[in-house]
This record gives C-alpha cells, sequence and structure tokens, in this order.
C-alpha cells in the first residue's frame, strides 16, 4: 500500500456510518461521531486485514472485536485533545469488574486524520494496545504505556517498508526509545493474548457518543 494514498482513501470512506445507532437525529454530535467512527472503523480494518506486520495485525483484530462488540464503544468527547482509551466506573474487586472502557475521539478527529493519517493510525495502535491490556486484566500494570509505545514503534518501523516519513518530535522519540519495537522491550513486559471470547457490553453504550449530556 502507498501510503501517500492513504488521505484519498479515508476521503472517500468517511461517508460511511458506523456504531452510531444510539445517537438520536437531533443530537449535536452525530455527525463529528458517524464521521470519526468511519474513520477508526476504517484504520483499524486496513491495520487488522492487511498491514504487513502479524503483531500489529493481532493487536487490531482484538480491537476490533472489543469495539465492534461494544466491549470497548467508540465515543466522541469535546474535552479529549487526541484519540485515548479510559476505563470509566470504580473497580469492584481485583480485575476488572465494575469499569466501563470506552475509546474516546476528539471532536472532527475524522479531519485530524485526514491531515495526518500516517500519525493517526498510530492512534489507533496505541489506543489498540490498552484495550489489548483491558481485555487481558492487565490495564492497572506500570508497564501499559511502555507496551503501547512499543506497539507504536512497531507500526512506525513497519511503515518505513513504504517510504521515507515525516515524523514528529514525538514519533521520533518513541522510535529513539523502542528502536526495535515490541523487541525492545523488557523480558517479560509483552505477553500472549487471550484467545477472543465475546463478553459484556461496556456499562456506557446506551449512549457512546455524547458523554457530555447526563
Amino acid at each position: 500500500m502507498d501510503i501517500h494514498d492513504l488521505k484519498s482513501i479515508v476521503a472517500a470512506l468517511t461517508g460511511k456510518v458506523q456504531y452510531s445507532q444510539a445517537l438520536p437525529f437531533f443530537d449535536p454530535l452525530r455527525a463529528d461521531g458517524e464521521k470519526n467512527s468511519a474513520c477508526f472503523t476504517f484504520a483499524v480494518d486496513l491495520l487488522r486485514s492487511t498491514f504487513p506486520n502479524e503483531s500489529i495485525r493481532e493487536l487490531t483484530a482484538l480491537e476490533w472485536e472489543m469495539v465492534g462488540h461494544q466491549m470497548t464503544p467508540f465515543a466522541v468527547l469535546e474535552k479529549v485533545p487526541t484519540l485515548s482509551f479510559a476505563s470509566l466506573g470504580k473497580q469492584q474487586s481485583e480485575g476488572i469488574k465494575g469499569l466501563n472502557p470506552v475509546v474516546l475521539s476528539p471532536l472532527k478527529w475524522h479531519e485530524m486524520f485526514n491531515e495526518n493519517p500516517v500519525y493517526q493510525l498510530g492512534a489507533v495502535v496505541f489506543v489498540g494496545s490498552q484495550i489489548r491490556d483491558y481485555y487481558n486484566e492487565k490495564i492497572f500494570e506500570r508497564a501499559v504505556v511502555a507496551r503501547a509505545h512499543a506497539y507504536e514503534a512497531e507500526y512506525l518501523i513497519t511503515m518505513r517498508q513504504f517510504g521515507s516519513l515525516s515524523l514528529n518530535d514525538y514519533q521520533e522519540n518513541i522510535l529513539e526509545k523502542y528502536p526495535a519495537g515490541l523487541a525492545s522491550l523488557p523480558p517479560g513486559v509483552q505477553y500472549q493474548s487471550k484467545p477472543w471470547v465475546e463478553g459484556e457490553r461496556s456499562g456506557i453504550t446506551p449512549k457512546p457518543f455524547d458523554l457530555n449530556s447526563n
């Protein structure tokens, strides 16, 4: 795949609607929610199906299932600055019981994606690593951020196969810290994910896009 064609591909797909059934038609966030969700759906599907790195494909295949089955719903939140993962609620016991995971996207994230798809695909990978940690009940480990950065570095290293990349300081720092991607992690930090099994939906699925209104 030619990374220089990503903008035109995304522009052609952002009109599709995914994961927006819970929003009322009069909700002002509906348009952004639909476009953001379409970009996210396209990005995860691209990474899980055709990306030439098995670790990234496995990661985003789980991300696809978790979001698609609304175990980790996709939402738009006005004040969030970048694509993010959050576990909302109160932990009731050991593990993840009582928590409601969610992927949070900024308003106009579809525009951010269009402007720099290489960077935003990295954000999808970063979030996917945290979703994986949540699913495997490792979201409270100190290594969560390190794993997410290593996965993002793994993605960037693979993207370089398509030609030179114009990286920002954040991406340069990740590659400096994890020059071999996942292989740069200390022993014992990376793990084999448990097989996918559909579980309970997140408790915030009734209105997944509008987390500002109560």
